[in-house]
């Protein structure tokens, strides 16, 4: 677990996961001096379920990750709710500042019929790396960081709702107490450690 930060839901406690792009982002970013990486920025995918999906993780987990025996995939059921799926830039003196998709379950659904916010902004994302595939047929393998962005968002946008970018003064150090002593930098706010849960 580890701390971020949406506009919406503000500070929050979300899963860090393993993604492609965390990997391949840091890469591209980072500054060599001969052999050696002399900056590389940190890169983490971060997801926080909604709270029923957590609520069924714990009790997965109890069960010593034993599936359930009766599973089903929520389509129409899901009636309400928001996700806020971006990108959330830190470590300058100017704050964090967000970028991304805001997408209701009801404006979603008003897109393609059974879907949830969620994955419609996954797909929109992988329908234009479909596009930009077949645009491109001799370029090769490539990561996503290597692929015209501008034309994927321009077949993606029509699913994605509301783009929107928003500057914050959140940091990891923000709203914390000192009830319990932590292992925190002081110092630097965008201290890895700073963004760990417990």
């Amino acid at each position: 677990m580890v701390r971020s930060w949406t506009p919406i839901t503000g500070p929050y406690h979300g899963f860090l996961l393993s993604h492609t792009e965390s990997v391949s982002i840091a890469e591209f970013y980072s500054v060599w001096e001969g052999d050696a990486i002399r900056w590389r920025p940190t890169v983490g995918f971060i997801y926080r379920p909604c709270d029923d999906a957590l609520v069924s993780m714990i009790d997965c987990a109890g069960a010593g990750w034993t599936a359930p025996q009766r599973m089903r995939v929520l389509l129409d059921e899901v009636v309400y709710g928001e996700d806020e799926l971006g990108v959330l830039l830190m470590g300058s003196s100017q704050g964090a500042f967000w970028f991304g998709s805001r997408l209701s379950a009801v404006a979603a659904r008003g897109l393609v019929s059974s879907c949830n916010a969620t994955s419609l902004q996954v797909a929109a994302g992988v329908l234009g790396g479909l596009v930009w595939v077949l645009e491109n047929p001799r370029a090769g393998l490539r990561e996503p960081d290597d692929v015209d962005h501008v034309r994927i968002l321009e077949v993606a946008q029509p699913y994605l709702g509301e783009l929107k970018d928003i500057c914050s003064d959140w940091t990891p150090r923000a709203a914390r107490t000192d009830l319990f002593p932590e292992d925190a930098d002081f110092e630097c706010p965008w201290q890895f450690r700073n963004f760990r849960v417990g």
